[in-house]
């Protein structure tokens, strides 16, 4: 058993400039790495790798490569997540058919997003509304859905791709 979401991982070219976006230290707020930088289309939670991988092997996808659009600016997703928003024509569609495909029911309303940031409740509001509105814009040609292992560590979440597939 693992813990799997599927994903998009961005271009090197992307991940390179997202690398320019200053990260104040501010104590409780935890800066994502680029290893970790993705947008998640639906955590699928404890599974059996292989047998995740089948279930996506198997569909039909119906979503080409997508056009994925990070930006215009850095803002905030719920009280905790500093993160860029992630659109592009039919990532909502591409969403919806891994849960589908998966059988992983969403428990929430998909908003495609890149987590910058993960903040601990000590974290003062004031602080974390004082991270939006960074301009930030950057987009590439999604081709490939990743299946993705995450292990949890004292230093923060490490992410292996245990399959892909063409869209």
């Amino acid at each position: 058993m693992a813990r799997l979401f599927a994903a998009l991982w961005p271009k090197p070219e992307v991940v390179e400039q997202l690398k320019e976006l200053d990260r104040p230290n501010i104590d409780g707020l935890r800066w994502t790495t680029e290893n970790q930088w993705h947008v998640t289309l639906q955590f699928l939670g404890e599974g059996d790798p292989n047998a995740m991988a089948g279930k996506l092997a198997d569909a039909r996808w119906t979503t080409r490569p997508l056009e994925v659009r990070l930006g215009p600016e850095v803002t905030l997703l719920g009280r905790e997540i500093v993160c860029l928003p992630a659109s592009a024509p039919g990532l909502d569609k591409l969403a919806r058919q891994v849960s589908e495909v998966t059988g992983v029911r969403r428990t929430n309303r998909f908003k495609g997003h890149l987590t910058l940031a993960r903040a601990r409740n000590k974290v003062p509001k004031a602080t974390l509304e004082s991270l939006k509105g960074t301009e930030f814009e950057a987009g590439w040609t999604a081709e490939e859905l990743a299946l993705v292992r995450s292990s949890l560590n004292p230093d923060g979440a490490r992410y292996e791709t245990v399959a892909s597939y063409r869209l």
